[in-house]
């Protein structure tokens, strides 16, 4: 996994400006889902509550053929645009652990575009900062996830080998 120091990044004397939250907040926003067709300007509080609450410009990826289409329009896209066909789920510690490892690779690259766009500090690229902000916060999550189902394979596995033996 790539790990970078946080004080390779910026200096620790400046966390404090880049961590007050309540500041953070104040600042202001377009939606994310701006380049999918949402209007929406406010606060970054406003702009996080209007995305989880009320956009419906919200990109999705299709699981029949990996196309993209906005949440709202997935059901037209299944009947009319899509042509991929429906594949089983697939199980097993392999594809969990797949995940798992792809996860904290999207996780150093998305760590890699964060410092990319604090080295130019005199862009305005809070939306672009913020945007990959959510993105990590989600693989991070997901690979949580993803760890939490191999440490209870593993659990498992160890439970059947002891009562095997």
């Amino acid at each position: 996994m790539h790990r970078t120091k946080v004080s390779s990044i910026f200096p620790i004397s400046q966390s404090k400006r880049l961590i007050c939250f309540p500041f953070l907040l104040l600042f202001k926003a377009c939606c994310w889902n701006e380049t999918h067709g949402c209007t929406f300007a406010g606060t970054l509080q406003a702009v996080l509550t209007h995305y989880e609450e009320e956009c419906t410009f919200h990109a999705v990826t299709c699981p029949r053929c990996s196309g993209t289409a906005l949440q709202q329009d997935l059901p037209r896209h299944y009947r009319a645009d899509c042509h991929g066909s429906v594949i089983g789920s697939a199980t097993g510690d392999a594809t969990i652990l797949q995940g798992a490892l792809l996860g904290t690779d999207c996780i150093g690259s998305s760590i890699d575009a964060f410092k990319a766009l604090l080295r130019n500090p005199y862009e305005d690229r809070l939306p672009a900062i913020q945007s990959t902000i959510n993105e990590l916060l989600e693989t991070a999550r997901s690979t949580d996830s993803a760890i939490g189902a191999i440490r209870k394979s593993c659990e498992e596995s160890e439970q059947t080998i002891t009562q095997a033996i």
